[in-house]
């Protein structure tokens, strides 16, 4: 009979609990939510995460659609022969090229141009025809979205494409496309055969179906790849990953993805555990009636986590339900926040199950600190809902600093020597672990403030004094809710600031730049089609300029001459490769027949050197340089540009990925001096007509007219120098210095604060709530001695916002320490970035909506009759 019964405890005990649920409602309520918000950020985290990451497949159709070959010639004479391929191959050439589009007068930007066939089966994947049908005639193309957006477009209107002779050829639009990979991609579509025999040639390769394994492929590109000027693609290859962000980042910050998700599980735990030591006195006293009804410790011990347990169910569940509708509703806006199109939201079995079972294994663990008062509490002081004093705050509080000490060392131990994302994230746990060991201590601390305040906050601090068993998990919770979007926040600015820090801009914000739509002949061409922004041995017309400075009153203009040194390799049709540039301020290109001035620095990123006089440099704003440049120095733009006084000279042999001035025997060290605050992307140094000559440099031609007013441009000041130049339609001007690039890491970081900052709101809400609920007895014996309802809403609120105050405080280290750790074991070239305003609005904006939130919802008309039942 006995085994029987200890057989069917634990029905008893589900059923208890269950019941117990349904008797709370609204303290159950409370604390699945709680437990819930954080599962459902980290579902909606895992879901969104998965469709943002491309599969090799994605990135292989980006490359090659449903081909298994890709081969790309690399000199006008490379061909594809068919009789190279098995029997059975499918072969569709298409061509790709550089092209230009007249928006508007003096306004001319570059477009990528292509007539890959849109409707073939071969080029799925590569291109998506989004509207409209695709282009059948010369005078047709369709254009991406991004195109339409930016010239304010639709399908049916037409534009402009500037032919190479300069003259504009008017095409219509006959759709819309999308880049899969490339949201943003400015390119134009047009029919087969209509880019000419300039343009850089592909071929997509179907193998047949016993020739398409990997090992065949592999083969067949060695085979290709051995004829002259051909670059295979096999899809293998275009699967793999490319380079890969190292779980440390270029700031030195670790990868924030595994971290916050790590985080998200840590708060789960510590939030759940707070709810349900916030409860400790109300499970207290109902642990003792089970035990006057002569439950055992063991019994008692398992009654509470079977609680906790069915709390943790229902909260997962219902985070798990929450966070598949929120993944759902941000899909549709993924694309635009990781610049290509995201997969279908799926839901992956084994992560999905892993987040509720560790809301369950949190909602157990939490419902541990009151489970060991039920086998410790006599029956009669557990009755009377007297709750054990544990260690002393002081105790607790040394052991909290303590661990958050120890906490910061793992944590920067962690990325330092080698990544360490499990020891990091151990030394983070170990960290908030600290502040929540803290949290009692400091609601402690406050008590002596209250005899300076007022009515409501004095009896709402000694409250929260007196009871810091219930004051101090709530504290926590807050603390460490706030603590990620704080965390998220910083690294966020700091990801943005190095996106920042790596931009070069093409111009300064008072600078504009005339180019010349020229030929580029037989000087060997810089864009694809034989069009690019510089002028075949001739300035701008002189009209042209004194236009754009009427237009621009106080403006200076200089002349851009690129020196070159000799080449004996001219025609190679090589380019040094620059760092691209972003957008219509992108530079001139390098012309193949020169070689650049390069960085003394080792780096593989050249420099562009110009010969002027005073005007160019007025231009630069180096006008302090002027007797420098007189007395035959190198002027650098901006820093980094010169080292120990001088500049390297370096010749093609630089270009193999060497580093280092020392490995080229031919440089030439050239005494210089750095005027400006930050380089420009192509504008680097400037030496006088008789340095030039002297070192042997050559002036084939000029590469525009650059003019800087006495003010920062303004869009419509571009707009008007713009139209001064509508009667010459070879020029083009461009201002400002464009936008810097936003990482996809930075777009996700944006969507992961506002995700953490509406999970830590609600938690905040949810905690203040149940600390209100939790509070009704005090609040019933205030009512008892006569205290009005406006001293009871006051005191609501009072508490309310104490909570979220102390809370508060607690956050902003809680989420900054680990960052400072990381930074100071592995420093980064951009300084960390605190977001002080952030900080300061959450300071006294959680708290003010604490306040106003207890105040609104305290209900003022109590019985006395349940002053001893509460």
């Amino acid at each position: 009979m006995k085994r029987t019964r200890t057989r069917r405890f634990p029905r008893v005990l589900w059923r208890m609990a269950r019941r117990d649920l349904r008797r709370h409602l609204r303290r159950s309520a409370l604390i699945a939510t709680i437990v819930a918000l954080p599962v459902a950020g980290l579902t909606a985290g895992i879901l969104l995460l998965q469709a943002a990451s491309p599969t090799g497949a994605q990135r292989a159709a980006k490359v090659l659609g449903t081909a298994s070959l890709r081969a790309d010639a690399t000199s006008p004479q490379a061909h594809l022969d068919a009789a190279d391929l098995p029997v059975g191959s499918r072969t569709l050439a298409f061509s790709t090229d550089a092209g230009l589009l007249r928006v508007g007068p003096g306004d001319i930007r570059r477009i990528s141009l292509t007539d890959l066939p849109l409707g073939d089966a071969l080029t799925a994947g590569m291109l998506r025809l989004h509207a409209g049908r695709a282009p059948s005639g010369p005078g047709e193309v369709a254009v991406s979205t991004a195109v339409l957006r930016e010239l304010g477009k639709r399908v049916g209107d037409t534009m402009q494409l500037v032919q190479p002779s300069g003259t504009d050829r008017t095409v219509r639009i006959t759709g819309s496309v999308i880049k899969p990979d490339d949201l943003d991609a400015f390119l134009a579509v047009t029919t087969q055969g209509a880019l000419g025999a300039n343009a850089s040639r592909s071929w997509l390769v179907g193998l047949p179906a016993n020739a398409a394994t990997a090992g065949d492929q592999r083969a067949l590109s060695t085979a290709l790849s051995g004829a002259s000027g051909l670059n295979v693609t096999t899809r293998e290859q275009a699967e793999a990953p490319g380079d890969q962000t190292s779980v440390r980042t270029r700031t030195g910050v670790l990868n924030p993805v595994p971290i916050i998700a790590g985080l998200a599980l840590m708060i789960a735990a510590l939030v759940a555990a707070a709810a349900f030591a916030a409860g400790v006195r109300r499970e207290v006293r109902e642990l003792g009636l089970l035990a006057a009804a002569g439950g055992s410790p063991a019994q008692l011990r398992r009654a509470v986590l079977a609680r906790g347990a069915t709390l943790g169910a229902s909260g997962g569940l219902a985070g798990l339900a929450l966070g598949v509708l929120a993944a759902a509703a941000v899909h549709p806006w993924l694309g635009g926040i990781v610049g290509h199109l995201p997969r279908p939201i799926a839901l992956p079995l084994l992560p999905l199950l892993g987040v509720v079972a560790a809301a369950v294994l949190a909602g157990t663990a939490a419902a541990w600190f009151p489970a060991r008062f039920a086998a410790r509490v006599p029956p009669v002081e557990a009755l009377d809902a007297h709750v054990p004093s544990g260690p002393p705050p002081r105790h607790v509080s040394r052991l909290g600093i303590l661990a958050v000490a120890l906490g910061c060392v793992l944590t920067g131990v962690g990325v330092k020597p080698m990544d360490k994302l499990g020891v990091s994230l151990a030394g983070m746990a170990l960290l908030l672990g600290g502040f929540v060991a803290c949290s009692a201590a400091v609601v402690a601390a406050v008590e002596p403030l209250a005899r300076h305040l007022p009515l409501a906050g004095r009896v709402a601090t000694r409250q929260a004094a007196r009871n810091r068993s219930r004051a101090g998990p709530a504290v926590a919770a807050i603390a460490v809710a706030l603590a990620v979007p704080v965390f998220v926040s910083s690294v966020m600015l700091t990801s943005s600031g190095d996106d920042r820090a790596l931009w070069l801009p093409a111009l300064g914000t008072d600078q504009l730049r005339i180019s010349h739509l020229g030929d580029s002949g037989d000087h060997g061409g810089g864009d694809l089609n034989g069009i690019e922004f510089r002028d075949s041995g001739s300035e701008a017309p002189s009209a042209a300029i004194r236009a754009v400075l009427a237009a621009l009153p106080g403006a200076v203009a200089g002349s851009l001459q690129p020196a070159f040194v000799p080449d004996s390799s001219a025609g190679s049709g090589q380019t040094p490769p620059g760092k691209p540039g972003g957008g219509p301020n992108t530079g001139p290109p390098v012309i193949a027949t020169a070689r650049a001035l390069y960085r003394p620095q080792a780096d593989k990123e050249p420099s562009f050197v110009y010969v002027g006089g005073d005007d160019l440099l007025a231009a630069l704003g180096a006008q302090s340089a002027a007797a420098d440049l007189a007395a035959g120095k190198v002027v650098g733009i901006g820093p980094g540009t010169v080292h120990g006084g001088q500049v390297a000279l370096h010749h093609a042999d630089f270009l193999n990925g060497k580093s280092g001035s020392v490995l080229d025997h031919q440089a030439q060290l050239v005494p210089a001096v750095q005027v400006g605050s930050r380089p420009l992307l192509t504008i680097r140094y400037v030496i006088s007509p008789a340095t030039a000559q002297r070192l042997g440099f050559t002036t084939p031609g000029t590469q525009g007219t650059l003019i800087r007013t006495s003010h920062a441009i303004t869009p419509a000041g571009l707009a008007t120098a713009q139209a001064a130049l509508a009667p010459y339609p070879e020029l083009s001007a461009e201002a400002g210095p464009g936008t810097p690039p936003q990482s996809a890491s930075t777009s996700l970081l944006v969507l992961m604060f506002v995700a953490s900052v509406a999970v830590a709101l609600a938690v905040v809400a949810a905690m203040v709530g149940l600390a209100q609920a939790e509070a009704l007895p005090e609040r019933r014996t205030l009512f008892a001695v006569g205290a009005s309802p406006s001293v009871l809403r006051g005191t609501a609120s009072a508490t309310a916002g104490l909570l979220a105050l102390l809370g508060v405080i607690l956050a902003v280290p809680a989420g900054l320490l680990p960052l400072a750790a990381i930074y100071i074991a592995s420093p980064a070239a951009v300084p960390l970035a605190i977001p002080w305003a952030g900080l300061v609005a959450v300071v006294v904006l959680v708290p003010a909506l604490a306040a106003a939130g207890g105040a609104t919802l305290t209900r003022t008309s109590l019985r006395l009759q349940g002053l001893r039942s509460a």
